[in-house]
């Protein structure tokens, strides 16, 4: 069984997908599977992702082999879905890939995870960016504390070069911050056991803009309590084309603002002022904002890849 599987739900993300896989792949190893769920993209979507399938392990240049590719079966040598595979050599890491119509982003998640069978999943949306050393991170995190079903780390925002615009982070979990307000993790910083992913359900596919909130409140009721990773683990795309954008920007779209009144409803949380100010509170007095505050100023401006590598003025 692999320790890792990484669905990556695309449509239409040709502009930056390439860049989003090699973040992906760059990293993986023998313990990962990375399983890409396109909604039928017509934007040369599938030509990447067909390239990548057959390159990714490489057949030009000093480290590119040439992998197989071939039909997916299970022992019956049946499955209802379109997927394909392709084994890559050199790190021995399985590449699942299917292009077809699908519900949303909640229901490629869906699909995508229905295929894994790693130990622990996470996603990454086809815009945005795994950072560097995020696996190795999660890996000797997961080694050393066995009992933790669901990893959450940090996140920067970026723009389309590829450049750090400003850094977000967040404390250890702590019951009272979610009484009366959200589960704060950053989506794709989140990791967690497939076990739990499957006893509540997967995502609720009638959300398309807080389904992983949604997600959170359930591993909440569920019993599940995050462990934070100091790392920084994701970075999201800041693009017009972003169906986030507006929020970001102060303008929420209202079909996203009633989905999460309807969202806080379906699992009994009454959001409160006093709820957030908690968690507003609690992020200055733990050093949150400040620490981010901090490595805004070290990295904004540089590439994703200078994370780390930076010195302090």
């Amino acid at each position: 069984m692999k320790l890792f599987s990484i669905v990556i739900p695309s449509l239409n993300a040709g502009a930056y997908l390439e860049r989003a896989l090699h973040s992906v792949l760059a990293q993986a190893g023998e313990d990962t599977e990375v399983i890409v769920v396109d909604g039928g993209s017509t934007d040369g979507s599938v030509e990447v992702i067909g390239s990548i399938a057959a390159d990714a392990a490489g057949s030009r240049g000093q480290t590119r082999l040439a992998p197989l590719v071939q039909e997916v079966s299970n022992a019956d040598g049946r499955f209802d879905d379109n997927f394909r595979t392709s084994g890559l050599p050199n790190v021995r890491t399985s590449f699942l890939w299917c292009s077809e119509p699908d519900g949303g982003q909640s229901d490629a998640l869906n699909k995508g995870f229905a295929r894994a069978t790693g130990e622990y999943l996470l996603w990454l949306n086809a815009d945005d960016l795994l950072l560097p050393g995020t696996l190795d991170r999660a890996r000797a995190y997961l080694n050393a504390h066995p009992e933790c079903a669901w990893l959450a780390g940090n996140l920067v925002y970026v723009d389309e070069q590829d450049r750090v615009l400003w850094c977000a982070r967040d404390g250890r979990w702590r019951d009272c911050l979610y009484r009366h307000a959200p589960v704060r993790v950053y989506g794709p910083t989140s990791i967690f056991k497939r076990e739990l992913f499957e006893r509540v359900g997967g995502f609720d596919v009638s959300l398309h803009y807080v389904m992983d909130t949604d997600l959170w409140l359930r591993f909440k009721a569920a019993g599940a309590r995050f462990h934070r990773l100091g790392h920084y683990c994701w970075a999201f795309r800041v693009h017009g084309a972003s169906k986030t954008s507006g929020d970001l920007a102060g303008r929420a779209d209202p079909r996203m603002v009633e989905e999460q009144r309807r969202m806080y409803a379906k699992n009994g949380l009454a959001v409160t002022r006093a709820g957030l100010l908690l968690q507003r509170g609690w992020r200055l007095l733990n050093g949150c904002y400040v620490r981010a505050w901090l490595d805004t100023r070290r990295y904004c401006g540089h590439t994703v890849a200078a994370i780390g590598r930076v010195k302090r003025e």
